[in-house]
């Protein structure tokens, strides 16, 4: 019988990565964060019905979004927070798979808020800033 291989909570993730900047003294590898409101940690996609709980770490769980491997498993990752960052899912789709940390955190500062909307969402929010198209 196989056993079900036991995560670490989101919460745990993010509250990892929140020490580790304390602890470092440096933001995270893949850039700068505002630890108070969940996003992706890709392209700080979020949801205000991601705010409601009262903890930061209640909040982080109550999310959609997904645990990713810095490191896939099929290439030798662990399930430890220290290789799991938290993305949206169009992100984590297109995250590249690689036994270099560093191609996942490239990969997420080179992502936008505009990479996960869609045509349609783009011509709007462009027409939300005052621009005509």
């Amino acid at each position: 019988m196989s056993q079900k291989r036991k995560m670490p909570s989101k919460g745990a993730i993010a509250d990892y990565w929140m020490k580790w900047e304390t602890d470092n003294k440096q933001v995270p590898p893949w850039g700068d964060w505002d630890w108070g409101e969940p996003a992706c940690m890709a392209c700080t996609r979020w949801r205000e019905s991601w705010d409601n709980p009262k903890t930061i770490i209640g909040k982080w769980n109550s999310t959609g979004l997904e645990r990713c491997h810095v490191i896939p498993k099929y290439l030798g990752g662990k399930d430890e927070v220290s290789n799991l960052v938290l993305m949206c899912p169009k992100c984590h789709q297109n995250q590249p798979d690689d036994v270099d940390p560093q191609i996942t955190y490239i990969y997420m500062r080179e992502r936008t808020p505009l990479s996960y909307i869609t045509f349609p969402e783009g011509i709007n929010y462009l027409k939300s800033q005052g621009l005509s198209l």
